[in-house]
Formats: C-alpha cells, sequence, structure tokens
C-alpha cells in the first residue's frame, strides 16, 4: 500500500534537491490525464477503480497518483541524465 504522506515527502524531498518544477507539472497533468482517462472509461489500462487509501480525490482519482508521475519521471529523467 502507497502512504500519501511518504510519497508527498518524497516529492517535496525531490524538488528541495533539484527542483524540476515544469517537468514534475507537465508529468503529473499528462499522468493525472490518463488515470482519469483510465478510470472513467476504462481505456488505457483496462477497467479499474481507487479505494480510499490514497486520500483526497478529484474524479475519483487520487492526487498523490499524479505526485507519483511526476516524482517518477523527474527521478527518471535524473538517472538518464546522468547515465
Amino acid at each position: 500500500m502507497i502512504d500519501p504522506w511518504n510519497l508527498s515527502g518524497w516529492a517535496v524531498a525531490l524538488f528541495l534537491w533539484t527542483l524540476p518544477i515544469a517537468v514534475f507539472l507537465i508529468a503529473f497533468a499528462i499522468g493525472f490525464s490518463a488515470e482519469l482517462i483510465g478510470v472513467h472509461s476504462g481505456m488505457l489500462f483496462g477497467n479499474y477503480s481507487y479505494g480510499n487509501n490514497l486520500g483526497l480525490k478529484l474524479a475519483e482519482v487520487p492526487l498523490i497518483i499524479g505526485i507519483n508521475w511526476g516524482v517518477l519521471a523527474v527521478t527518471s529523467a535524473s538517472i538518464t541524465e546522468t547515465l
């Protein structure tokens, strides 16, 4: 189970370390949009829904999921840049 507070803490640490705000916001928007499409239409990832464990939701998708997409994009970009 993903703890929304833990993931939020990592997002804050990531900002303090690299400050990739534009990349993070773009990834958040794209990822959250993909999740909205998936939850409401079943396209992209199949039929699924989120329970109440991940905290505050917007249109049935937890906001922490968008944060997760942003964190993954920024860390992946950082690793790729290093390699």
